[in-house]
């Protein structure tokens, strides 16, 4: 296939030619008539005065120089980011082009370095996204296997302590499966929520009810602050309160005896109801913000998985808000400062 450059070049120097040939008939023609404008000899190149016919030749190679070099100016960012393109096919996903040339094409380059670069971080996330779900498996695996291999070797006969403990570990491999199933639905677009206008305010009231039992035994002080006549939200109830769940469950593990957790809610100026979860305990630092939603992430590196859960709460409980067309965020003044997650939730979401 011909390069895009030898084609402008083509182009380029046949116009270039075109250009110089009018002048050159026309001088050619003139120089072979007599004073009756008749034609006298048939030759009609090689009466063009000298001086003429070099300066036009000269005039030529130089235009037709200069062609091939604008065509190949134009085209080598085209013919580079084609490079790249097919870099990329290939799997080479660091593959960047330069900004140069008009500014279209440095438009083009820039969206260009822009898909690659999210392409990049996609293919990372996916990467970390699989180490981190054969981690998770492996311990309960590894723990199963050997308590099992140990019964058929006849080495120990598993007793009600054995049994629990296979029992707890299968327990967190359905956990982990259900969540990414969850997670694998909401990253198609095809999570089940099923809406229909919620009485919010009771809804976080059963909330508080079912964490009751759990703040007493912790120590810890469960507040509700709903403000009066709060307008009903269409949402799935029972996944709106997994998000729940999943916040409050969080707060109670990081929040220490004598402190306080408060879920307050009101309605906003911008048509939407905020729901706050607010605790008093260790609080997350400034650069753990940002990844908390994140798949597997644990601000406490140390907690184990059964204490620690799957690592996938938080990233459900954003999908399921998004799926509502809401916004969950969190802040957090720093260690020991208490945390604070904000739910809002438009009131027209039908």
């Amino acid at each position: 296939m011909q390069r895009l450059w030898v084609r402008l070049s083509i182009a380029i120097a046949s116009v270039i030619a075109f250009i110089i040939l009018i002048p050159a008939v026309g001088i050619t023609v003139v120089s072979n008539l007599d004073d009756h404008g008749t034609e006298i000899t048939d030759s009609i190149w090689w009466e063009v005065p000298e001086t003429t016919f070099q300066s036009l030749l000269v005039i030529g190679v130089l235009g037709i120089a200069g062609g091939i070099m604008v065509s190949r100016l134009i085209a080598a960012p085209l013919e580079e980011l084609v490079t790249a393109t097919q870099q990329i096919a290939a799997g080479n996903l660091n593959a960047r082009v330069t900004l140069t040339g008009s500014e279209e094409i440095e438009a083009l380059a820039a969206h260009f370095n822009t898909m690659a670069g999210n392409l990049q971080a996609s293919e990372q996330q996916r990467k970390q996204l699989m180490a981190d779900i054969a981690h998770e498996l492996r311990t309960p695996l590894t723990v199963l296997d050997g308590n099992l291999r140990a019964a058929i070797d006849d080495v120990y006969s598993l007793q009600e302590t054995g049994l629990t403990t296979l029992y707890s570990q299968t327990q967190h491999l359905i956990r982990l499966v259900t969540d990414l199933q969850e997670l694998t639905l909401a990253d198609a677009q095809a999570l089940p929520i099923t809406k229909q206008p919620e009485d919010l305010a009771a809804l976080l009231n059963e909330t508080a009810d079912f964490f009751s039992l759990l703040a007493t035994e912790h120590a810890v002080v469960l507040r509700t602050v709903v403000a009066p006549n709060l307008p009903t939200v269409a949402l799935d109830a029972s996944r709106m309160q997994q998000v729940f769940h999943n916040i409050l469950a969080n707060a109670f593990q990081h929040t220490p005896a004598g402190g306080t957790i408060t879920i307050a809610a009101q309605a906003s100026a911008r048509n939407t109801v905020v729901i706050q979860i607010e605790d008093t305990g260790a609080g997350i630092a400034a650069a753990e913000l940002p990844h908390l939603f994140d798949r597997f992430y644990r601000v406490d590196k140390s907690r184990s998985r059964e204490t620690g859960g799957t690592g996938l709460g938080l990233a459900i409980s954003k999908a399921i808000v998004d799926a509502h067309a809401g916004r969950i965020t969190v802040t957090s003044a720093g260690l020991d400062n208490g945390t604070t997650f904000e739910i809002e939730l438009p009131l027209n979401n039908r």
